[in-house]
């Protein structure tokens, strides 16, 4: 008996004295079926690799994320140390520039308590000031083109100089410029 792996069928033909007998073999029957199996799988696992890939991405992305802002935050937290330890006043300031792209003045972003002390300005009235509001002599004593060139060179960049500002508590002061970018 060769009918493993066979199919067999047997119909009456409607309106015709007739009955038909099919046979077809397994593997014949199956192909279509198995082939399209086959290639469903396969989509299925590009599909699925396609997404591990970029899940891993994903967290790649967001671990190097995590790791950046843990190390902003120790340099954040490092310079305020350093901000309140210090024996010396010190600002910080970004440059004002006008619609030609010139620097035309600084504004002061932060100040620590030593500098509070010196100009005798509490550390919120600074902080929204700018260099020539606190200085106005500034423009013309070369105070504000000095820091103008240092921003340009970048560097580190120190001088001595003698106030004529009178709410300075100091009559000669130490000057460290250094240019930071961003």
């Amino acid at each position: 008996d060769g009918a493993a792996g066979k199919y067999r069928g047997m119909r009456e033909l409607h309106g015709i004295g007739l009955n038909v007998l099919i046979e077809l073999d397994e593997k014949e029957l199956m192909a279509a079926f198995e082939r399209q199996r086959r290639e469903k799988l396969i989509e299925a696992g590009i599909l699925s690799a396609g997404l591990l890939v970029l899940t891993g991405v994903l967290w790649l992305w967001s671990w190097q994320g995590a790791r950046n802002r843990a190390r902003m935050r120790r340099a954040q937290e490092t310079y305020a140390a350093a901000s309140a330890a210090s024996l010396h006043a010190f600002f910080v300031m970004r440059e004002v520039r006008n619609q030609q792209g010139e620097i035309v003045d600084f504004k002061i972003i932060d100040a620590n308590q030593r500098a509070e002390q010196m100009t005798g300005c509490s550390r919120h009235y600074l902080c929204g000031t700018t260099l020539c509001a606190l200085i106005p002599e500034a423009r013309d004593n070369g105070m504000l083109n000095y820091l103008v060139e240092v921003t340009r060179k970048g560097g580190v960049h120190e001088q001595e100089w003698q106030s004529t500002v009178p709410q300075f508590r100091a009559r000669w002061l130490h000057q460290q410029v250094v240019a930071v970018r961003g």
